[in-house]
């Protein structure tokens, strides 16, 4: 075999080690990432079944209260309604 054929196939051999490892490096980082946004819609998911419940819990006192307390309680519910529609929009991004 010429020398030279040899020392490119050895050539072409260390090109494609470095680039499985450095595939392999980026597949690595990317479970990584991909693991850590597990856990945030979980904890995210966790958070607005509290919220939704809690909402419905204030919904169903609102019929035993005064007009100021029925207006700050429903001011209450509105704010929960938001927060969740923010940790729904955050678990879509």
């Amino acid at each position: 075999m010429h020398p030279s054929l040899s020392h490119t196939v050895y050539q072409k051999l260390q090109k494609l080690v470095k680039e499985y490892e450095q595939l392999k490096n980026e597949n690595q980082k990317l479970q990584r990432q991909l693991n850590e946004q597990l856990v945030i819609t979980k904890n995210s998911n966790s958070k607005v079944d509290l919220l939704e419940s809690q909402v419905a819990l204030l919904k169903s006192n609102l019929g035993q209260m005064d007009a100021g307390a029925k207006r700050e309680m429903e001011r209450r519910i509105q704010q929960y309604i938001k927060d969740i529609d923010t940790a729904i929009k955050l678990l879509n991004e």
